[in-house]
């Protein structure tokens, strides 16, 4: 078993945290506006209890933020970890 070994776990777990929230930031963008209702709703009532809390409009824009930064965190932490090593 000299693949599995903690180098090789630790290197899975960096391309993991480099592709999940890019992964996760372009689901948030690309959504149709009724996917998005359907998370204002759930996040809404799980924080609220009510269903109608924001705007679908404000919420939407508040998701391609969070997509972005997500998007941006992605990028930043496989250039750090992952690529500035190869060099």
């Amino acid at each position: 078993m000299d693949l599995v070994n903690i180098g090789f776990i630790i290197l899975v777990i960096k391309i993991a945290l480099s592709v999940v929230p890019a992964i996760v930031g372009f689901y948030l963008i690309f959504c149709s506006i009724d996917q998005k209702r359907e998370i204002k709703r759930f996040i809404c009532r799980s924080l609220f209890g009510s269903g109608s809390v924001f705007t679908t409009e404000a919420f939407a824009r508040f998701l391609v933020v969070v997509g972005l930064l997500l998007i941006v965190f992605s990028g930043l932490f496989a250039w750090f970890f992952l690529i500035s090593g190869m060099l």
